[in-house]
């Protein structure tokens, strides 16, 4: 790839047909944290939406739980706000199945606001980590700060989401 890129192949931003994916977001679902540097230091966009999803390389690096990705993209200035075609957001996106490590580098290294509201439908993190759940998440955005009274769309508080878990 270093060769590639050294002979000035200048499209690294042409999304793929299927998914509309960029070489930075495929390197990142498929965990080649190798070739991530080398697509950034050429100019690859890490805000690039896929054409079907709406996710980022960053949407992806926080799904996928690649701190290192993660922490290179926040080098560079990515933004921790970036939504799916969901509306979901990074810290949202990693509430089913992700790890405390993620969450926790996105709060503290990312600037995630715990207190951020998804879309139109006005989840929280917290309202998320209940649906869910995440007993671990929950506590952890409790700790960060989260209120517990605040309603989404529905005008559900967080903890109403328990019982659907």
């Amino acid at each position: 790839m270093r060769c590639a890129l050294s002979q000035g192949i200048d499209k690294i931003e042409v999304p793929d047909k299927r998914n509309g994916w960029t070489p930075l977001r495929w390197a990142v679902e498929f965990g080649r944290s190798e070739a991530v540097p080398l697509l950034l230091e050429a100019g690859a966009d890490m805000h690039a939406k896929g054409v079907k999803d709406r996710k980022t390389p960053l949407l992806a690096a926080a799904t996928q739980g690649d701190t290192d990705t993660l922490e290179m993209m926040f080098e560079r200035g990515a933004s921790v706000y970036a939504e799916d075609l969901y509306r979901a957001l990074p810290l949202q996106a990693n509430m089913e199945d992700g790890s405390n490590e993620v969450v926790g580098f996105l709060l503290h290294r990312g600037g995630a606001d715990v207190e951020e509201q998804q879309g139109d439908k006005g989840y929280t993190p917290l309202h998320v980590a209940a649906g869910h759940g995440n007993v671990d998440f929950m506590r952890l955005f409790l700790e960060c700060g989260a209120k517990i009274d605040v309603q989404d769309e529905r005008w559900q508080r967080p903890f109403a989401y328990c019982s659907i878990a």
